[in-house]
């Protein structure tokens, strides 16, 4: 039995992020994906059981990753909406320094793969930032909404935004950034 190695895991999860996010799903084979990620066929196989498992590992593994960027030090703030403003600033900095991140997690939640995942799973990505949105509601600070329609009033129109690129007059400067949180929150407030 082949020892699993952690810098092979990677070299194929960069891979298979960097082909799907170029070729879509369909067109990022498991050899492609090997090739790009310099390893044979078969090694991919010792991480993960199918094309299907690896791709529902990559995007549990990647958003639990951007999730855990977005909290980063927002329990440093006093508030619930100073709170939600941090997360909001993580994010647009993820995006920023990881957009193909967010491209592959865009690309999984719009495909037939994320019927598959268990709610729970996914959920238990989401139960930090749930539990602050759970708490502005508690406080009355939001109307109450489904997580999911919270979430994506807040969080889903700088995703948006951002996609627009530069060229576009894309918000920039934290004056700007500000503006933006505030429309977005204005959208859940109570």
């Amino acid at each position: 039995m082949r020892v699993k190695d952690e810098e092979k895991r990677q070299q194929i999860r960069d891979a298979a992020v960097r082909l799907i996010n170029e070729m879509g799903f369909a067109g990022a084979s498991m050899s492609k994906i090997a090739k790009a990620a310099g390893v044979s066929p078969a090694t991919i196989y010792l991480y993960f059981e199918n094309k299907e498992h690896m791709v529902q590992s990559l995007y549990l593994e990647l958003k639990a990753g951007l999730l855990q960027g977005m909290m980063a030090g927002t329990d440093q703030e006093a508030t619930i909406k100073g709170k939600l403003r941090r997360a909001w600033r993580n994010f647009h900095a993820l995006l920023i320094s990881r957009p193909e991140i967010y491209r592959f997690c865009e690309q999984f939640y719009n495909s037939p793969y994320i019927r598959a995942l268990p709610p729970e799973k996914i959920d238990r990505i989401y139960s930090p930032m749930a539990a602050v949105f759970a708490a502005a509601e508690a406080q009355g600070l939001i109307r109450p909404l489904p997580f999911a329609v919270a979430f994506t009033s807040v969080f889903g129109p700088l995703g948006l935004v951002m996609k627009l690129g530069p060229q576009n007059g894309v918000p920039s400067t934290p004056e700007e950034l500000d503006t933006l949180f505030d429309m977005a929150w204005r959208s859940v407030a109570a």
